[in-house]
Protein backbone atom coordinates (compact mmCIF):
# COMPACT_ATOMS: atom_id res chain seq x y z
CA UNK A 1 0.00 0.00 0.00
CA UNK A 2 2.91 2.78 0.62
CA UNK A 3 4.22 1.35 -2.58
CA UNK A 4 1.12 2.59 -4.78
CA UNK A 5 1.00 5.57 -2.12
CA UNK A 6 4.05 6.88 -3.12
CA UNK A 7 3.71 5.95 -6.70
CA UNK A 8 0.96 8.30 -6.79
CA UNK A 9 3.29 10.54 -4.49
CA UNK A 10 5.44 10.86 -7.98
CA UNK A 11 2.73 10.88 -10.50
CA UNK A 12 1.46 14.03 -8.81
CA UNK A 13 4.31 15.60 -8.58
CA UNK A 14 5.13 15.03 -11.73
CA UNK A 15 1.93 16.64 -13.48
CA UNK A 16 2.29 19.10 -10.84
CA UNK A 17 5.74 20.12 -12.73
CA UNK A 18 3.87 19.76 -16.57
CA UNK A 19 0.97 22.26 -15.05
CA UNK A 20 4.12 24.61 -13.96
CA UNK A 21 5.67 24.31 -17.48
CA UNK A 22 2.23 25.39 -19.33
CA UNK A 23 1.13 27.58 -16.89
CA UNK A 24 2.30 30.71 -19.21
CA UNK A 25 1.87 28.91 -22.85
CA UNK A 26 -1.49 26.99 -22.70
CA UNK A 27 -4.24 27.29 -19.89
CA UNK A 28 -5.85 24.19 -21.22
CA UNK A 29 -2.69 21.68 -20.25
CA UNK A 30 -1.76 23.38 -17.38
CA UNK A 31 -4.90 23.28 -15.87
CA UNK A 32 -6.03 19.72 -16.75
CA UNK A 33 -2.34 18.60 -15.51
CA UNK A 34 -3.32 20.55 -12.26
CA UNK A 35 -6.51 18.87 -12.06
CA UNK A 36 -4.58 15.33 -12.23
CA UNK A 37 -2.31 16.35 -9.90
CA UNK A 38 -4.50 17.41 -6.86
CA UNK A 39 -6.74 13.90 -7.90
CA UNK A 40 -3.67 11.38 -7.58
CA UNK A 41 -1.97 13.54 -4.39
CA UNK A 42 -1.96 11.12 -1.87
CA UNK A 43 -4.92 11.55 0.74
CA UNK A 44 -4.84 13.59 3.95
CA UNK A 45 -5.77 12.16 7.54
CA UNK A 46 -9.47 13.59 6.89
CA UNK A 47 -11.70 12.80 4.38
CA UNK A 48 -13.11 16.55 3.69
CA UNK A 49 -9.49 17.88 2.72
CA UNK A 50 -10.02 14.89 -0.65
CA UNK A 51 -13.57 16.40 -0.79
CA UNK A 52 -11.89 19.80 -0.69
CA UNK A 53 -9.29 18.63 -3.36
CA UNK A 54 -11.67 17.03 -5.48
CA UNK A 55 -13.95 20.18 -5.97
CA UNK A 56 -10.71 22.29 -6.44
CA UNK A 57 -9.71 19.38 -9.66
CA UNK A 58 -13.06 19.52 -11.01
CA UNK A 59 -13.44 23.47 -10.94
CA UNK A 60 -9.79 23.22 -13.22
CA UNK A 61 -11.57 20.67 -15.21
CA UNK A 62 -14.29 22.78 -15.76
CA UNK A 63 -12.20 26.25 -16.52
CA UNK A 64 -10.15 24.17 -18.83
CA UNK A 65 -13.43 23.32 -20.73
CA UNK A 66 -14.40 26.62 -20.72
CA UNK A 67 -11.60 28.07 -22.37
CA UNK A 68 -11.57 25.18 -24.69
CA UNK A 69 -15.21 26.36 -25.70
CA UNK A 70 -14.08 29.94 -26.35
CA UNK A 71 -16.02 31.61 -23.54
CA UNK A 72 -12.93 32.98 -22.31
CA UNK A 73 -10.94 33.61 -25.65
CA UNK A 74 -8.04 35.93 -24.13
CA UNK A 75 -7.21 33.81 -21.45
CA UNK A 76 -3.55 35.07 -21.71
CA UNK A 77 -3.04 38.36 -23.19
CA UNK A 78 0.88 38.42 -23.54
CA UNK A 79 0.94 41.97 -25.20
CA UNK A 80 0.69 45.27 -23.35
CA UNK A 81 -3.33 46.33 -23.36
CA UNK A 82 -3.85 49.01 -25.31
CA UNK A 83 -0.87 48.32 -27.05
CA UNK A 84 -1.14 46.85 -31.09
CA UNK A 85 1.06 43.41 -31.53
CA UNK A 86 2.03 42.14 -35.15
CA UNK A 87 3.68 38.66 -35.31
CA UNK A 88 5.11 37.86 -38.68
CA UNK A 89 5.43 33.70 -37.80
CA UNK A 90 8.14 32.24 -39.29
CA UNK A 91 6.55 29.42 -41.92
CA UNK A 92 9.42 29.21 -44.09
CA UNK A 93 9.04 29.72 -47.56
CA UNK A 94 5.32 31.08 -46.60
CA UNK A 95 3.21 34.00 -45.73
CA UNK A 96 1.21 34.44 -42.06
CA UNK A 97 0.40 37.19 -39.75
CA UNK A 98 -0.86 37.44 -36.25
CA UNK A 99 -2.42 40.57 -35.31
CA UNK A 100 -3.28 41.61 -31.45
CA UNK A 101 -5.26 44.54 -31.67
CA UNK A 102 -5.61 47.10 -28.70
CA UNK A 103 -8.84 46.09 -27.85
CA UNK A 104 -7.83 42.26 -27.43
CA UNK A 105 -9.58 41.70 -30.88
CA UNK A 106 -7.18 39.64 -33.26
CA UNK A 107 -6.35 39.49 -37.33
CA UNK A 108 -4.73 36.74 -39.10
CA UNK A 109 -3.42 37.32 -42.69
CA UNK A 110 -2.65 33.97 -44.25
CA UNK A 111 -1.72 30.83 -42.79
CA UNK A 112 1.24 29.58 -44.29
CA UNK A 113 1.50 26.21 -46.07
CA UNK A 114 -0.27 23.08 -45.56
CA UNK A 115 2.29 21.64 -43.34
CA UNK A 116 2.88 24.64 -41.37
CA UNK A 117 -1.17 24.85 -40.54
CA UNK A 118 0.50 23.19 -37.03
CA UNK A 119 3.31 25.90 -36.35
CA UNK A 120 0.36 28.58 -36.90
CA UNK A 121 -2.36 27.04 -34.63
CA UNK A 122 0.19 26.40 -31.74
CA UNK A 123 1.71 29.39 -32.18
CA UNK A 124 -1.66 31.67 -31.81
CA UNK A 125 -2.63 29.28 -28.50
CA UNK A 126 0.19 29.63 -27.24
CA UNK A 127 -0.62 33.28 -26.54
CA UNK A 128 -3.69 32.20 -25.10
CA UNK A 129 -6.22 32.64 -27.82
CA UNK A 130 -9.27 30.35 -29.13
CA UNK A 131 -10.58 32.96 -31.25
CA UNK A 132 -10.02 34.85 -34.11
CA UNK A 133 -11.85 37.77 -35.12
CA UNK A 134 -10.92 38.45 -38.94
CA UNK A 135 -9.18 36.37 -40.77
CA UNK A 136 -7.58 37.04 -44.40
CA UNK A 137 -6.88 35.31 -46.97
CA UNK A 138 -4.36 37.10 -49.51
CA UNK A 139 -4.95 34.89 -52.32
CA UNK A 140 -5.47 31.67 -53.03
CA UNK A 141 -2.02 29.58 -53.49
CA UNK A 142 -0.80 27.33 -51.22
CA UNK A 143 2.05 28.88 -49.23
CA UNK A 144 -1.05 31.24 -48.55
CA UNK A 145 -3.96 29.64 -48.07
CA UNK A 146 -2.99 26.06 -47.06
CA UNK A 147 -2.45 26.43 -43.49
CA UNK A 148 -6.35 27.48 -43.03
CA UNK A 149 -7.06 23.95 -42.96
CA UNK A 150 -5.45 23.73 -39.63
CA UNK A 151 -6.54 27.06 -38.53
CA UNK A 152 -10.76 27.63 -39.23
CA UNK A 153 -11.16 23.81 -37.53
CA UNK A 154 -9.14 24.96 -34.17
CA UNK A 155 -10.94 28.56 -33.94
CA UNK A 156 -14.10 30.47 -33.51
CA UNK A 157 -13.99 32.84 -36.56
CA UNK A 158 -16.01 36.08 -36.90
CA UNK A 159 -15.41 36.89 -40.29
CA UNK A 160 -13.04 35.68 -43.39
CA UNK A 161 -11.92 38.26 -46.41
CA UNK A 162 -10.20 36.84 -49.78
CA UNK A 163 -9.88 38.67 -52.86
CA UNK A 164 -12.20 37.44 -56.22
CA UNK A 165 -9.80 36.99 -59.30
CA UNK A 166 -11.23 35.28 -62.12
CA UNK A 167 -11.92 31.75 -61.73
CA UNK A 168 -9.53 30.35 -63.85
CA UNK A 169 -6.48 32.08 -61.94
CA UNK A 170 -7.42 30.20 -58.89
CA UNK A 171 -5.35 26.90 -58.64
CA UNK A 172 -6.89 23.98 -58.39
CA UNK A 173 -5.26 22.57 -55.46
CA UNK A 174 -6.15 20.57 -52.05
CA UNK A 175 -5.83 23.65 -49.95
CA UNK A 176 -7.62 25.97 -51.74
CA UNK A 177 -10.84 23.92 -52.10
CA UNK A 178 -10.80 22.64 -48.80
CA UNK A 179 -10.57 25.98 -47.65
CA UNK A 180 -13.95 26.51 -49.62
CA UNK A 181 -15.44 23.03 -47.77
CA UNK A 182 -14.74 24.60 -44.44
CA UNK A 183 -16.08 27.71 -45.01
CA UNK A 184 -19.68 26.22 -46.14
CA UNK A 185 -19.49 23.38 -43.58
CA UNK A 186 -18.65 25.85 -40.57
CA UNK A 187 -21.15 28.02 -42.30
CA UNK A 188 -18.31 31.38 -41.79
CA UNK A 189 -18.99 34.93 -43.28
CA UNK A 190 -16.71 34.93 -46.53
CA UNK A 191 -16.54 38.31 -48.11
CA UNK A 192 -14.60 39.19 -50.91
CA UNK A 193 -12.31 42.62 -50.76
CA UNK A 194 -11.47 44.99 -52.94
CA UNK A 195 -9.81 48.38 -52.54
CA UNK A 196 -11.79 50.34 -50.26
CA UNK A 197 -13.45 47.67 -48.24
CA UNK A 198 -12.60 48.48 -44.54
CA UNK A 199 -12.34 45.87 -42.21
CA UNK A 200 -11.59 47.43 -39.32
CA UNK A 201 -12.61 51.46 -38.22
CA UNK A 202 -13.10 51.55 -34.66
CA UNK A 203 -11.08 52.61 -30.85
CA UNK A 204 -8.19 54.44 -33.15
CA UNK A 205 -7.55 51.63 -35.30
CA UNK A 206 -7.79 51.51 -39.24
CA UNK A 207 -7.72 48.27 -40.73
CA UNK A 208 -8.67 48.07 -44.79
CA UNK A 209 -8.24 46.83 -48.31
CA UNK A 210 -6.22 48.79 -50.36
CA UNK A 211 -5.33 46.18 -53.55
CA UNK A 212 -6.71 44.89 -56.03
CA UNK A 213 -9.48 47.25 -57.46
CA UNK A 214 -12.86 45.87 -58.23
CA UNK A 215 -12.04 46.36 -61.93
CA UNK A 216 -8.99 44.84 -61.79
CA UNK A 217 -7.36 42.99 -65.27
CA UNK A 218 -4.10 40.91 -64.36
CA UNK A 219 -3.33 37.80 -65.68
CA UNK A 220 -1.13 36.39 -62.65
CA UNK A 221 -2.89 34.99 -59.75
CA UNK A 222 0.02 36.99 -57.13
CA UNK A 223 -1.19 40.61 -58.39
CA UNK A 224 -4.76 39.98 -56.83
CA UNK A 225 -3.20 39.18 -53.38
CA UNK A 226 -4.93 41.24 -50.78
CA UNK A 227 -3.01 45.06 -50.14
CA UNK A 228 -4.12 45.50 -46.32
CA UNK A 229 -3.12 48.68 -44.76
CA UNK A 230 -3.25 48.88 -40.52
CA UNK A 231 -3.25 52.22 -38.79
CA UNK A 232 -3.28 52.18 -35.10
CA UNK A 233 -2.97 55.70 -34.30
CA UNK A 234 0.05 57.64 -35.30
CA UNK A 235 1.81 54.27 -36.42
CA UNK A 236 0.78 52.24 -39.43
CA UNK A 237 1.44 48.66 -41.33
CA UNK A 238 1.65 47.70 -45.00
CA UNK A 239 0.92 44.21 -45.48
CA UNK A 240 1.14 43.05 -49.17
CA UNK A 241 0.80 39.19 -50.03
CA UNK A 242 2.12 37.93 -53.25
CA UNK A 243 1.67 41.20 -55.59
CA UNK A 244 4.48 43.06 -57.33
CA UNK A 245 4.68 45.84 -59.83
CA UNK A 246 1.25 46.30 -61.56
CA UNK A 247 -0.14 45.98 -58.26
CA UNK A 248 1.57 48.78 -57.00
CA UNK A 249 1.39 50.87 -60.37
CA UNK A 250 -2.06 50.83 -59.62
CA UNK A 251 -2.62 51.66 -56.15
CA UNK A 252 -4.73 54.53 -55.51
CA UNK A 253 -4.21 58.17 -54.87
CA UNK A 254 -3.41 58.37 -50.74
CA UNK A 255 -1.50 58.20 -47.74
CA UNK A 256 -0.18 54.66 -47.12
CA UNK A 257 2.85 55.49 -45.41
CA UNK A 258 3.49 53.18 -42.84
CA UNK A 259 6.37 52.37 -40.54
CA UNK A 260 6.38 48.49 -40.98
CA UNK A 261 6.28 47.10 -44.52
CA UNK A 262 5.89 43.44 -45.26
CA UNK A 263 7.94 42.93 -48.39
CA UNK A 264 5.49 41.68 -51.06
CA UNK A 265 6.23 37.99 -52.67
CA UNK A 266 9.16 37.09 -50.08
CA UNK A 267 11.54 39.80 -51.70
CA UNK A 268 11.36 38.25 -54.91
CA UNK A 269 12.30 40.34 -58.22
CA UNK A 270 9.03 41.03 -59.46
CA UNK A 271 8.11 43.50 -56.87
CA UNK A 272 9.00 46.36 -54.39
CA UNK A 273 9.72 49.36 -56.78
CA UNK A 274 11.69 52.21 -56.04
CA UNK A 275 8.88 54.73 -56.40
CA UNK A 276 6.43 52.52 -54.49
CA UNK A 277 9.24 52.44 -51.06
CA UNK A 278 9.38 56.31 -51.80
CA UNK A 279 5.76 56.53 -51.21
CA UNK A 280 5.13 53.96 -48.38
CA UNK A 281 8.80 55.47 -46.17
CA UNK A 282 8.99 52.60 -44.25
CA UNK A 283 11.37 52.52 -41.25
CA UNK A 284 11.72 48.55 -41.13
CA UNK A 285 10.80 45.92 -43.85
CA UNK A 286 10.00 42.26 -42.96
CA UNK A 287 10.68 39.61 -45.66
CA UNK A 288 8.69 35.99 -45.19
CA UNK A 289 11.35 33.44 -46.66
CA UNK A 290 12.84 30.05 -46.05
CA UNK A 291 16.30 29.64 -45.85
CA UNK A 292 17.68 27.85 -48.93
CA UNK A 293 14.40 27.90 -51.02
CA UNK A 294 14.78 27.04 -54.67
CA UNK A 295 13.55 30.33 -55.79
CA UNK A 296 16.95 32.24 -54.09
CA UNK A 297 14.38 34.75 -52.45
CA UNK A 298 14.90 37.78 -51.40
CA UNK A 299 16.57 38.62 -54.35
CA UNK A 300 19.73 40.48 -54.30
CA UNK A 301 18.23 43.42 -56.37
CA UNK A 302 15.42 43.99 -53.92
CA UNK A 303 17.45 43.82 -50.85
CA UNK A 304 19.46 46.20 -52.42
CA UNK A 305 16.88 48.70 -53.30
CA UNK A 306 15.77 48.58 -50.01
CA UNK A 307 18.59 49.05 -48.26
CA UNK A 308 19.70 52.20 -50.73
CA UNK A 309 16.05 53.64 -48.45
CA UNK A 310 17.93 52.91 -45.48
CA UNK A 311 15.12 50.64 -43.93
CA UNK A 312 16.09 48.04 -41.36
CA UNK A 313 15.36 44.73 -42.76
CA UNK A 314 14.06 42.17 -40.66
CA UNK A 315 14.15 37.99 -42.46
CA UNK A 316 12.42 35.12 -40.95
CA UNK A 317 15.07 32.90 -42.52
CA UNK A 318 17.78 34.47 -40.38
CA UNK A 319 15.34 35.83 -37.05
CA UNK A 320 12.39 33.36 -37.43
CA UNK A 321 9.00 35.26 -36.35
CA UNK A 322 9.79 38.55 -36.01
CA UNK A 323 7.72 41.03 -33.33
CA UNK A 324 6.79 43.91 -33.62
CA UNK A 325 4.55 46.64 -30.91
CA UNK A 326 2.97 49.96 -31.35
CA UNK A 327 1.92 52.14 -28.34
CA UNK A 328 -0.13 53.80 -31.32
CA UNK A 329 2.68 57.31 -30.96
CA UNK A 330 5.65 55.05 -32.05
CA UNK A 331 7.12 51.16 -32.60
CA UNK A 332 7.76 50.31 -28.80
CA UNK A 333 9.43 47.18 -29.07
CA UNK A 334 10.91 44.91 -31.91
CA UNK A 335 11.70 40.87 -30.85
CA UNK A 336 12.74 37.64 -32.61
CA UNK A 337 12.22 34.15 -31.63
CA UNK A 338 15.13 33.05 -33.74
CA UNK A 339 14.79 30.33 -36.66
CA UNK A 340 13.61 27.07 -36.46
CA UNK A 341 13.31 23.82 -38.13
CA UNK A 342 11.09 23.13 -41.11
CA UNK A 343 9.48 19.87 -41.93
CA UNK A 344 8.82 20.27 -45.64
CA UNK A 345 6.08 17.57 -46.27
CA UNK A 346 3.76 17.30 -49.82
CA UNK A 347 0.30 18.72 -49.64
CA UNK A 348 -3.00 16.17 -49.88
CA UNK A 349 -4.02 14.77 -52.82
CA UNK A 350 -6.66 16.70 -54.11
CA UNK A 351 -9.22 13.85 -53.26
CA UNK A 352 -7.42 12.45 -50.52
CA UNK A 353 -7.83 8.48 -50.44
CA UNK A 354 -10.53 6.55 -48.18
Amino acid sequence: MRKLKNLFMLLAIVCFIVAFYFQATNRIYSLIALAVGLILFPNPMTKGGYLFRSILALICIGFAAYIYLGYFPNAIIQHEIGELTVHYIDVGQGESTFIELPNQETILIDAGTYEEGVNVTNYIKKLGYTKIDYVVVTHSHADHIGGMSQILPSFKVKEVYISNPPVELNPDSYSYHHFLDLIKQKQLNLQYAYTGTTIIDKDNVLFKVISPKKDANYIDLNQYSLMTYLKFGNTAFLFTGDAGYSAEYDLEAGDIQANVLQVGHHGSSFGTSTPFLKRVLPEIAIISVAAENENNLPNVNTITSIENENIKIYRTDQSGSIIVSSDGNTITNIETTGPRLHVVAPEPDLVPNN
